[in-house]
């Protein structure tokens, strides 16, 4: 999934400034910005030195090869002496840049450190010079949820859409709102809130032209694959594989790209239970993916790949694959918790019991003693809830859909598709425990929202089938 960091280079930024330029009268006293070693791209500010001249000589490309002399220039300058009206542009301008090189960098903390201080900066800014606003709040709301504060996440991308519904700024470059709302798309999308995410993407959709794909619009056209795959849009996914498939197999096509389009068209196979055409496409990205160097999906892949034998009952296969996860440098400790729970669960199904709670038990430690995003956590209380299905553990079992319940209800909206999932899994644990009673509770519960999820395009129509024949 491709996430816009707003990173423009600063012809465009200067292009719209120039009807207004900002002049710094300040003296050569009072000025400490300095030149860093031989670099004559970060100047020092000189009498009379202008915002729009500053920000046409600073560029990026230049930046990102010096980052460190960049940082030290830009600490160096004395911004107390600038006159209120000069400082507020220069500041929010560079601390923008500043903290979304250390964004793209993976310094997620310190990048919240630079944007706020260019957020604080910018809220004084005037026409033209308020355009940096938007590019501030995205790439904010991104470095938000890269750090998993998602709520924190969406009220900035949503600050960042509310600057365009201003009369004054409709007629800005619609990339900005573009960027905004695919980011926003892409996170409901990954918090499961289907709904949300749709109508994101809809909106996103009706600004770019995606009639032909190319390399203009290939990331957005990969997120809709994702989104399409996670929300079991079975037939809007196919439809626009169909359509982009001559894109994605060409020449113009990244390696990169390539290996998502062929995972997720893998991941859509999954969901439908054709086990063995995902393994197949899953392979294939896996072989892209380690061309790319991309670490991190090649991990990703290969747990994808640990599902894929489980479902199709070839233990040996998923549990080299887990194993191998495990034992690997390029898998991060929330990808190794995953896969261990999935390792537990071929353990059960191999009946090696005290293997598979003995990764169960350790898996709920690492819950209790770290402080994990919630959506992780609730994956992983589902994933363990199941396997102590297996194990027939049902009181164990129910603990961890219950403790999963209240994270939905604390995050999530009453209509997601996971509520109706949740319920399924609590009554099928309490009927198992034999408290009918509370089991057809939970079962109503799902059917109800299954009903009136069905007036939508997800396919949920699997957990109907399976409620009814409980409640009949």
């Amino acid at each position: 999934m491709f996430l816009c960091l707003v990173l423009w280079r600063c012809e465009s930024t200067v292009s719209a400034q120039k009807s207004t330029p900002i002049s710094h009268s300040v003296s050569q006293k009072e000025t400490t910005a300095k030149s860093v070693g031989s670099f004559p791209l970060f100047p020092t500010l000189d009498p009379g030195f202008s915002y729009d001249e500053l920000v046409s000589k600073v560029s990026i490309h230049g930046v990102s090869q010096n980052e460190e002399a960049f940082y030290h220039w830009v600490n160096s300058i004395r911004w107390e002496t600038l006159e209120f009206g000069e400082r507020e542009p220069l500041m929010s301008y560079l601390f923008w840049l500043k903290g979304t090189l250390l964004l793209s960098g993976g310094a997620v903390e310190s990048a919240l450190v630079d944007l706020n201080k260019s957020f604080t900066a910018a809220q004084n800014l005037k026409p033209p010079q308020d355009t940096m606003v938007p590019k501030i709040l995205n790439n904010l709301a991104l470095a938000y949820e890269i750090g998993k504060n998602y709520p924190q996440a969406i009220a900035h991308y949503q600050r960042s859409l509310q600057f365009f519904e201003s009369s004054k700024n409709a007629g800005m470059k619609w990339q900005w709102r573009f960027f905004s709302l695919n980011n926003l798309a892409s996170l409901f999308d990954k918090m499961g809130n289907y709904s949300q995410a749709d109508n994101y993407y809809r909106e996103a959709g009706t600004l770019l032209h995606i009639d032909t794909i190319s390399r203009e619009n290939s990331f957005f056209i990969v997120n809709l694959l994702s989104f399409y795959q996670n929300s079991g849009q079975s037939g809007a996914f196919h439809e626009l594989q169909r359509r982009s498939e001559p894109y994605f197999s060409g020449l113009e096509a990244s390696t990169e790209e390539k290996a998502l389009f062929l995972n997720f068209t893998g991941g859509m196979y999954f969901m439908e239970g054709n086990y063995r055409k995902a393994i197949d496409f899953k392979n294939q990205a896996l072989i892209l993916s380690d061309l790319t160097g991309n670490n991190h999906l090649s991990a990703e892949i290969e747990s994808h790949l640990v599902h894929c034998y489980f479902s199709l009952g070839d233990y040996l296969q998923s549990q080299k694959f887990a194993t191998k996860i495990l034992d690997s440098d390029n898998a991060d400790t929330e990808l190794r918790i995953r896969n261990s729970v999935l390792l537990a669960k071929i353990y059960a199904y191999q009946g090696k019991t005290e293997e598979s709670i003995r990764l169960l038990e350790e898996a709920h430690d690492y819950l209790d003693k770290k402080k994990s995003n919630y959506l992780f956590k609730k994956g992983i209380l589902y994933n363990v809830g199941l396997t102590y299905m297996l194990l027939e553990k049902y009181e164990d079992a129910e603990k961890c859909f219950s403790e999963r319940l209240d994270i939905l209800k604390k995050y999530f909206p009453e209509y997601s598709t996971l509520f109706a999932n949740s319920y399924l899994n609590l009554g099928t644990s309490n009927l198992d425990l034999g408290h009918i009673q509370k089991a057809e509770t939970f079962f109503l519960k799902a059917l109800a929202m299954l009903e009136k999820q069905s007036q939508t395009q997800f396919n949920l129509s699997h957990h109907k089938v399976y409620l009814l024949a409980h409640l009949s």
